[in-house]
């Protein structure tokens, strides 16, 4: 089990940044990243031992998702789940009142067992991954600690799912061109709760490099693409969203190959809106 220690160890090296002068010395240190605030609570006593039980506090707003977050494999509550933790030095979060008269403000706390789940929450927290239900069924295969590592990175789109499609794309979006890969996305063209089994989910053929609205714009069915990498775009978008979305009937792919042609006839077929027509 991560001790608040660990947490305090491992969040700047994942790019969390302490916030000084809010929280110190007090009975909780504030992180932020991407907008989100987290803490860690603190021990305030001269010994300054580390907090054990359920360091890490998030968002109350979070309460309608406690179930979600508990399908991570390493993520824990105490018994009473609905409960909040209070604590007056978490100046980030919503006040409401406990006991007594006065208001204080108020998280989610957790317990972590190890860097996988913290990982993984964090993601969660910060939308690099919608749901973890597919995570948590990663955790419950009866495969090896390192296939599931594998998935999970592929699910998050991050490790050699991710890193491969760079390589051959040569770290550019295929079809703005640009080549910032913070601002890219590894998109599965055969969507990944639709793979009928886990190579298909690993298949560099089965997915595409994207500037974040294209991957958008793929993943929600309002574009797609023929054979020949012509894109396919919805009746359903706009001449004005398709100016404020950069798309015009112009576009192009390049497909890799005959397995990606098979993976792109499924989206196409299966997936992009049946009233779509190419303009």
């Amino acid at each position: 089990m991560l001790t608040s220690y660990d947490l305090d160890d491992m969040l700047p090296k994942l790019g969390w940044v302490k916030t000084e002068g809010r929280g110190e010395e007090k009975k909780t240190r504030e992180y932020i990243k991407s907008d989100i605030t987290i803490y860690v609570k603190q021990r305030v006593t001269k010994e300054r031992k580390p907090v054990k039980k359920q360091p890490l506090v998030i968002h109350p707003d979070l309460v309608n998702r406690i179930e979600q977050i508990l399908s991570i494999n390493g993520i824990s509550r105490g018994k009473a789940n609905n409960k909040f933790y209070h604590v007056s030095s978490m100046r980030s979060y919503p006040n409401k009142i406990n006991d007594g008269i006065n208001s204080t403000t108020y998280g989610l706390d957790f317990g972590i067992d190890n860097y996988d789940a913290l990982k993984t929450l964090l993601d969660f927290l910060t939308g690099k991954v919608e749901t973890v239900t597919d995570i948590a069924a990663i955790y419950n295969q009866n495969i090896t600690e390192t296939e599931k590592s594998a998935l999970i990175k592929v699910r998050l789109g991050q490790g050699k799912f991710r890193d491969d499609l760079a390589k051959i794309h040569n770290s550019k979006c295929q079809l703005s061109y640009v080549d910032k890969l913070d601002l890219l996305r590894a998109s599965h063209i055969k969507p990944w709760s639709k793979c009928d089994n886990d190579a298909e989910r690993l298949d560099s053929d089965n997915g595409l490099l994207l500037a974040i609205q294209y991957d958008l714009l793929f993943d929600k069915a309002y574009i797609s693409f023929q054979d020949d990498g012509s894109i396919l775009i919805s009746d359903i978008i706009t001449d004005e969203e398709r100016k404020v979305f950069q798309l015009n009937k112009n576009m192009q792919i390049t497909m890799q190959s005959s397995k990606q042609k098979a993976y792109m006839k499924y989206h196409r077929e299966q997936i992009f809106l049946k009233q779509n027509s190419s303009p």
